[in-house]
């Protein structure tokens, strides 16, 4: 038996981490090399795997998306990831990480090719922060409201 041919239709993979400080610095350095693993699996290349990258805390931050050509390729995007300072911040807004991801990462001028499937990795201890002001903020509800915009099942697990 020959192992099956890996496949070679591309995805845009996006990666949301959660840096806030209830993660913990030893948890969020095993996530990080996690992901060096993960993305070991893929095929980053122009015409393959395109991966963006969100962090968040109290804000959200777009460190590369999936049209930053430097990252179409295996070893210089492990690299990136890999050198993701170890410093956590105050808060958790996931909420913030999400929207970007929708408005900013997986639209045209973050490089979302629409004959690509899109997957989104959120990695979190999953305790989202309300957002300043919203006294009956519903995390679930909200992100099964944004998951009908990403056309996604809501799958909760704990990873961190």
């Amino acid at each position: 038996f020959s192992s099956a041919p890996p496949c070679t239709a591309g995805l845009d993979v996006g990666i949301v981490l959660d840096k806030s400080k209830s993660v913990k610095n030893s948890k969020l350095a095993k996530v990080i090399t996690f992901l060096g693993e993960l993305i070991g699996k893929f095929h980053p290349a122009p015409d393959a795997d395109h991966f963006g990258f969100i962090t968040f805390h109290n804000k959200a931050n777009l460190v590369f998306a999936f049209s930053n050509s430097d990252y179409h390729d295996k070893d210089t995007l492990i690299a990136k990831i890999a050198s993701e300072p170890i410093k956590l911040e105050y808060e958790t807004r996931t909420d913030l990480a999400l929207i970007m991801a929708r408005d900013e990462l997986f639209s045209q001028a973050g490089g979302d090719r629409p004959d690509k499937p899109n997957v989104m990795i959120v990695l979190t201890d999953g305790k989202p922060t309300k957002p300043k002001g919203e006294k009956k903020f519903n995390f679930k509800t909200f992100a099964e409201g944004i998951s009908k915009d990403f056309k996604v099942s809501i799958l909760q697990r704990s990873f961190i």
